[in-house]
């Protein structure tokens, strides 16, 4: 054990007054009397008593003694010689995890828990040691600087609001990485990341506040919903992750917001960990476009992931023009969009087309984006064309691809394909099992042209409903409209909008989507509408198995000094009794 003040035990001297008050007698004064015989029986029973009050008094001088010398080394600031003391910089996880509930039926959060830690670790700070806080989430916040000012500490510690942002564990290395060999780096987490932290390695300490939870939670981790092409109908899609061990059963009901109507209100069987997709069809949703809300009808540690708000947004409208001849089956593609709300329209001749459709050859001066299919003749689009060939099996190069969004590539056979050989600067989208390119886009003179290497005509491929799918993904996205704005965003997202209409001097806006629900984006006709949720599995499982606790040699809770100080308190509280005792006898 050393002492931070040792100065103050100059202090001890004091034990020598405090021994002289307690063994100086005080010599009585001698008064004359008539009455000998009424004291007489008095000074017997105190001659008596004599032995016992002088043992009292010796009790309550050791008392004294002790109370002195403890809040003497109270005030040399006593600490433990293996405890560490140089500067804290505390981290608090505030991400979504951390407004889980405890897992023991009360409704104490792990924040508030984390803030507890974190009130501990400021009481035990020694005079000259200081102390930092921050805060993160996707995020690294500074609260304060390095100060020694308790008061200021415990205020900024009851500040720290929770954040519905997931914890973005990279940020947290960058202040290990930066960190001096002065300060030590306390970061109080629940654990919950998608990386195995390993200390010996970093210079980040971990108080794990929840390492021996079992949490029950289910919650939406992915969330989509759109119209489908031309359809009346929508579609919605959730994705639910559970912290379960055993499967378990959960209603979840769908609703649009502004009429209440009920979409689909059914029970899903949930199993542990990452469940796959449910699908939802809603009939006549393109009469209710807006906000529609997903949500688990149960009650469980983490309410904030049981709920989400979907955006469904009215198809944008795409003139596609169709050059006259073998365009049969095209017309009747794009009327079908059109008599449906779908966004593919016929383009007028007094109409901007931006995209259109071939079948066949395609000539040198056309314009704007392109779409071809069955490709035939000579063409800058492709170096080498064949003869048909059989495909067995179709494989997506790029399946994320946006004119893949809503085809089935294994559904499709691909009649008519030809051998064909693409320019180098192709993006194969979809390949035959013998690497022959199915569907692939290239950049040419500043138009995009996707070539389809089928023929809609053979094997009756016009009447699947893979064809008019086809070309309204291959439209919007070479029209630029796949880009618009999503049904749903992770919390944290910062979107950059600017308005299609107006100049392009005009400042964009930004939104930061740090909260969920529904956030707005003002324009002059009407408010454009975002949601955003916190729609994180590593947030909703609530593992916190990843990262163990490992403080070593740091005082947590109240210093040594404070609890002699309370020891001195009680002996002097003690000594007072006795005190007031001897005088009532």
């Amino acid at each position: 054990m050393s002492l931070l003040a040792p100065q103050f035990l100059w202090g001890l001297l004091a034990i020598i007054p405090l021994v002289a008050a307690y063994l100086l007698k005080v010599r009585p004064r001698k008064k004359t009397t008539n009455a000998w015989f009424l004291w007489e029986k008095i000074l017997t029973e105190k001659n008596s008593s004599s032995l016992f009050s002088k043992m009292r008094n010796i009790i309550s001088l050791l008392i004294m003694l002790i109370a002195l010398i403890l809040v003497i080394f109270a005030l040399c600031q006593p600490k433990f010689s293996t405890e560490d003391n140089r500067d804290l910089i505390i981290v608090i996880d505030r991400s979504a995890s951390m407004n889980a509930t405890s897992d023991d039926n009360t409704s104490t959060s792990r924040l508030a828990k984390a803030k507890t830690k974190a009130h501990n670790l400021i009481r035990s700070l020694s005079p000259n040691q200081r102390a930092s806080l921050a805060t993160i989430d996707k995020q690294l916040n500074f609260v304060t600087h390095l100060s020694s000012n308790a008061l200021r500490l415990h205020q900024s510690i009851d500040n720290i609001k929770p954040s519905a942002i997931p914890l973005n564990q990279s940020t947290l290395s960058s202040i290990s990485n930066n960190s001096s060999e002065n300060h030590r780096i306390i970061f109080i987490t629940d654990g919950c990341t998608t990386k195995n932290t390993t200390p010996e390695n970093q210079k980040i300490e971990f108080l794990n506040i929840a390492e021996d939870a079992k949490p029950d939670n289910l919650g939406i981790i992915a969330a989509d919903i759109q119209l489908t092409p031309g359809d009346t109908s929508a579609k919605c899609m959730i994705k639910i992750a559970s912290s379960l061990t055993n499967t378990t059963k959960a209603e979840v009901e769908l609703f649009h917001s502004a009429t209440e109507s009920v979409g689909k209100l059914s029970e899903f069987t949930i199993k542990p960990g990452t469940n796959k997709p449910f699908f939802f069809d809603i009939p006549d949703a393109i009469d209710k476009p807006g906000e529609w809300i997903a949500r688990i009808l149960r009650k469980d540690n983490l309410e904030e992931d049981n709920t989400v708000t979907l955006i469904l947004r009215k198809l944008p409208v795409i003139p596609v023009t169709i050059p006259s001849g073998d365009n049969y089956f095209y017309q009747r593609c794009i009327e079908a969009f059109s008599k449906s709300g779908g966004s593919l329209q016929i383009a007028s001749p007094d109409q901007n087309s931006k995209i259109t459709v071939y079948h066949g050859a395609v000539p040198e001066n056309a314009a704007g984006n392109i779409i071809i299919f069955a490709p035939t003749g000579k063409s800058p689009f492709w170096t080498k064309l064949g003869k048909e060939v059989l495909v067995d099996l179709a494989i997506a190069e790029n399946p994320l691809h946006p004119t893949l969004r809503h085809s089935d590539i294994n559904q499709i056979n691909f009649p008519g394909a030809k051998q064909i050989t693409p320019p180098d600067n192709a993006r194969i989208i979809v390949e035959s099992e013998q690497k022959i390119p199915l569907i692939y886009q290239i950049n040419y003179s500043n138009k995009s042209v996707i070539v389809v290497n089928l023929n809609p005509s053979q094997a009756d491929f016009f009447l699947s409903p893979s064809f008019p799918i086809m070309i309204h993904d291959a439209a919007t996205y070479l029209s630029g409209h796949d880009s618009q704005l999503a049904s749903i965003y992770p919390t944290g997202t910062i979107l950059t909008l600017t308005d299609p209409k107006s100049s392009n001097s005009s400042p964009a806006t930004t939104i930061s989507l740090n909260s969920p629900g529904t956030h707005e984006y003002p324009k002059k006709n009407r408010p454009l509408k975002v949601s955003a949720a916190t729609l994180s599995e590593t947030e909703t499982l609530l593992k916190s198995s990843l990262i163990s606790s490992d403080l070593k040699n740091l005082a947590t809770g109240y210093p040594l000094s404070f609890w002699l100080i309370i020891l001195a308190i009680t002996l002097l509280t003690l000594e007072s009794i006795l005190y007031h005792r001897r005088k009532a006898d």
